[in-house]
């Protein structure tokens, strides 16, 4: 008996493993989903490009640079507004945005 070999477990298919338990999951909820994961992405890339030029053009308020704040203030304007139009942000908050800026810009340069 000690030389008898010891029969191996058969292993699963590797899609067997990968695939949940329960309820099989259609083609298009997997495509959707994966769609859903690429959007999410991209959008939030932009919503963090929009931030850091936000940041940008207040750094340059703050430090009195005209030139820089108004050469900011129309790359802002433009990237807020493709923004809204995509409806990656809420077209009152590229807005608003764009409001506060005019307002702090306009007091910069009649200063």
């Amino acid at each position: 008996m000690p030389d008898e070999k010891k029969e191996k477990k058969p292993t699963a298919p590797p899609s067997a493993v990968l695939k949940p338990k329960g309820k099989k999951k259609k083609f298009s909820v997997l495509k959707r989903a994966r769609q859903d994961k690429k959007k999410k992405e991209h959008n939030h890339s932009i919503k963090m490009a929009i931030k850091a030029l936000l940041k940008k053009i207040s750094t340059a308020i703050t430090a009195k640079d005209k030139k820089k704040a108004t050469e900011s203030f129309h790359i802002v304007t433009s990237v807020l507004d493709k923004a809204a139009r995509k409806r990656i942000i809420h077209k009152n908050k590229a807005a608003r945005h764009k409001s506060i800026l005019a307002k702090r810009l306009h007091a910069l340069l009649t200063a």
